[in-house]
């Protein structure tokens, strides 16, 4: 505690904060770590291969009209793990590895990819730099104003991003097993209706700040 003007004032945040300011470390330490994890085994596997295609595996469902039980076999393009069912392992240029997720790891909901780990680590920042400037006594900012809109934008355009590169990939697995398997790694796709929700948060912490302004001109 500091003396101020014969009041006391706090000059520490709660401990609640603190804890929060700790998990999201560790998160951006573990987001950056996978990021240059991936990022260097990508560009490693590409520069032993003299950045010709590689192996990619894509998570895929069979096309309704095509019913039949029995698996089709493997072709020169294409080929099936035997290990997943529905898992086509195709060759790919060297930097779609950049932005598709690892076949290895099936999750619903969840893809264990360099472009989603880039992402959680960029809101991680965000939020980390939200919670270290905000204090009880001034708890409106300007440039908290403007994380809480990126962090908005961020979720909106990551959702974006999924979308078009699930049709580029749809395009092109339809066309190598001719129509008859499709890509299904779209998602839920939840991450742009949390966006526009924090982006009128926003609006709302921007009007905070107008009215403390307003109170603290005519204090």
């Amino acid at each position: 505690m500091t003396k101020n003007t014969g009041t006391y004032t706090l000059n520490r945040q709660p401990t609640l904060f603190i804890l929060v300011k700790i998990v999201l470390l560790i998160n951006m330490i573990s987001a950056g770590f996978f990021t240059v994890l991936l990022a260097g085994s990508i560009l490693f596997s590409a520069f032993s291969h003299s950045f010709q295609k590689s192996e990619v595996v894509l998570d895929v469902r069979k096309v309704e009209a095509y019913k039949t039980s029995e698996p089709l076999p493997d072709s020169l393009v294409y080929k099936f793990r035997p290990s997943k069912n529905g898992d086509l392992a195709v060759m790919m240029p060297w930097y779609s590895h950049l932005f598709l997720p690892l076949g290895f790891i099936n999750i619903h909901g969840f893809e264990f990819s360099l472009s989603y780990w880039i992402f959680y680590g960029i809101l991680c920042f965000l939020f980390y730099r939200i919670i270290s400037s905000v204090s009880f006594e001034s708890p409106f900012s300007n440039k908290n104003i403007r994380r809480i809109f990126w962090i908005g934008y961020t979720l909106i355009l990551y959702d974006v991003f999924v979308l078009i590169r699930y049709v580029i990939i749809s395009i092109f697995v339809e066309k190598t097993t001719g129509d008859v398997f499709r890509y299904d790694g779209l998602g839920p796709m939840v991450y742009y209706k949390v966006g526009i929700l924090v982006i009128i948060l926003a609006m709302i912490y921007r009007r905070g700040v107008v009215i403390q302004r307003e109170q603290e001109l005519t204090v």
